[in-house]
């Protein structure tokens, strides 16, 4: 394979491809019900691996039919938002029971915005689908892995899977101290995992290799199964391979799968990686991953060839080594002097993830899902906060005084039987306070004086009936 200077394929290059379009034609006339499938198995079906569906549009018997009939009917659990890094799963390091208990004690009465509460704040809890994909670690960590991970592309080093330090520093002197992509030195820099560190420790499940299986084939899962899995069929991301250097803004976006990298070249020697980068659609949520879609139409019909510079103008990268803007089809490449010290990404990883961070940013939200983001270790994740229900309870129309530009606070509910409506005071542009029930009967409305926002003397009655509005009740406040 002769190298590219720039990719020619883009993020939707399959469904251009009229062989496929024939074999999942084929599909459909086996069983006409198919014509429309939830969304997030549309692109499952699309971005296959094409053996697989050669086999799928020649099945041996009405077995084989049924599965991927089954497969395609029913809204799977979300791997591909799991696996690329934008959803939570498992934390990397296991907890004891106690532990667990105390982090969801803390949690319970912490509200979304993570301020902590006084009350019984309900809390959602995270969405079953999640649960469904992988199972959380329970046992102890082992101190190492098995000496050799065996990939069918080449030799990993042996790394401790604590050791996440060596891995990180090793990937980090590989990839010259900079960003692969921008070219971006310190301290911007971070060493991103391919396969998310929140997999690492946890057992993934007989369901989801199957429908990996379904769709990329079994060679391509024995060859991930072989590199990610240790002695005790539990996911090992604590190695060189698994790590790629990018600026902390790359990694956010990789994270949330607003970006993919595609591995297209690699040197027999593999010391040489050539990867294309593309820009990915920003997350619709009023997309819904089981909604049904026509399979033979395309999801974003205006956007046939992807999105060049960016999904929005907002959104752009700076390559500063040629002092060019990073878009889609870029090529860039990774090199190692030390392909065992220091062995080039993975890449089966790459290649899955190249996947699956396209079905993850085009497959819509789940109806069940909040919209939590749990980034990888080294990002720093953003969550979307909202209200708390017992804040909005706190805090009603009613009783909320009219807040000034400066900071002011609002009258809490037990002060609501002290200051009712009529009494409430108007608030200038700067900080004031509201009269005491005590001062109240002090001050009458006839002889309270008007304050000016800035501070000033007391004005006659007479003066204060031109400024005040005809019919309107008005209480005098104290600076």
């Amino acid at each position: 394979m002769s190298r590219l200077s720039v990719d020619n394929k883009h993020v939707f290059s399959e469904l251009d491809d009229p062989e496929r379009q024939d074999l999942i034609r084929r599909i459909v006339e086996q069983d006409p019900s198919l014509c429309e499938i939830p969304r997030g198995n549309f692109f499952f079906l699309w971005f296959a691996n094409i053996e697989m569906l050669r086999k799928h549009a020649s099945p041996r018997d009405d077995s084989d039919i049924t599965s991927l009939n089954l497969l395609l009917r029913l809204p799977a659990p979300d791997i591909a938002g799991v696996w690329a890094s934008t959803k939570t799963g498992p934390q990397s390091k296991p907890a004891s029971r106690a532990t667990q208990g105390t982090a969801s004690a803390s949690a319970s009465v912490r509200s979304r915005s993570g301020s902590p509460s006084k009350g019984k704040i309900p809390v959602r809890q995270r969405s079953p689908l999640r649960k469904e994909i992988i199972s959380p670690p329970l046992v102890p960590l082992p101190t190492s892995v098995p000496n050799t991970v065996a990939g069918p592309s080449r030799p990993v080093a042996v790394v401790s899977v604590l050791d996440t330090a060596s891995c990180k520093s090793a990937s980090l002197q590989r990839d010259s101290d900079m960003c692969v992509v921008t070219k971006m030195g310190q301290p911007t820099l971070q060493s991103a995992h391919i396969l998310p560190s929140k997999l690492n420790r946890g057992e993934i499940k007989s369901e989801m290799w199957s429908t990996l299986k379904m769709f990329f084939g079994p060679e391509q899962v024995a060859a991930l199964k072989s590199e990610i899995l240790g002695n005790d069929n539990r996911v090992n991301a604590e190695y060189v391979s698994n790590f790629i250097t990018l600026s902390v803004q790359v990694h956010q976006w990789w994270d949330r799968a607003m970006i993919a990298f595609r591995p297209v070249w690699m040197n027999e020697d593999k010391t040489v990686m050539d990867l294309a980068f593309h820009w990915l659609p920003l997350c619709d949520q009023t997309q819904k991953r089981s909604e049904d879609v026509s399979i033979f139409a395309h999801p974003y019909p205006t956007q046939r060839q992807g999105w060049f510079e960016g999904p929005s103008d907002r959104h752009r990268l700076w390559e500063l080594e040629n002092k060019q803007l990073v878009c889609s089809g870029f090529i860039f490449s990774i090199t190692t002097t030390s392909a065992e010290k220091r062995p080039l990404p993975s890449w089966e990883l790459m290649s899955l993830k190249w996947n699956l961070s396209r079905i993850a940013a085009m497959q819509g939200a789940a109806e069940e899902e909040d919209s939590d983001i749990d980034s990888d270790g080294d990002s720093v994740a953003v969550t979307s906060g909202s209200r708390s229900p017992v804040k909005e309870e706190r805090t009603s129309k009613e009783y909320t005084p009219f807040r000034s530009p400066t900071r002011s606070r609002s009258i809490s509910p037990v002060k609501e039987g002290r200051t009712s409506k009529e009494n409430t005071p108007f608030r200038s542009p700067t900080r004031s306070r509201s009269i005491s029930p005590v001062k109240e009967g002090r001050t009458s409305k006839e002889n309270t004086p008007f304050r000016s926002p800035a501070r000033s003397q007391s004005i006659s009655p007479s003066k204060l009936r031109d400024l005040v509005l005809e019919d309107t009740e008005f209480s005098g406040f104290v600076e």
